[in-house]
């Protein structure tokens, strides 16, 4: 298992920096998606802990409330890569966030510089 969490690559709970380790675990996740998933689908390239805290930091720094649906959606968020609009309000949905919530909390990870938004996706931004 491959992790990467505050700059570290975290593989299999040990932290590595071998080039070749990381090499043959990403080569390993690819052989093992399932079908229905793109090789360029790696989640876990995002730091889902400096995606939480930056996105809690600007709504504390904004006077938006840090509500139990905002952290649902933002945890959903970290588990997506370059996605459309509406792969994101489909899941979101399922969670029992409205149509309208999802767009606004996508509006505000704009925003927050979490996401960049093209046309017809959206992406991480690095810190």
């Amino acid at each position: 298992m491959l992790e990467i969490s505050n700059n570290r690559v975290i593989l299999n709970g040990k932290e590595t920096i071998n080039v070749e380790e990381i090499g043959y675990a990403l080569l390993d996740y690819a052989e093992n998606l399932p079908n229905n998933q793109n090789v360029t689908d790696f989640a876990f390239l995002v730091d889902r802990n400096d995606v939480v805290d930056r996105f809690t930091k600007y709504l504390s720094d904004n006077a938006f409330r840090n509500t139990l649906e905002r952290r649902n959606l933002i945890e959903l968020l970290v588990t997506m890569n370059d996605f459309s609009a509406k792969d994101f309000v489909n899941q979101a949905m399922q969670l029992k966030a409205s149509y309208p919530t999802c767009y606004n909390f996508l509006t505000v990870c704009v925003d927050a510089k979490i996401l960049s938004a093209s046309p017809k996706n959206y992406k991480f931004i690095n810190s």
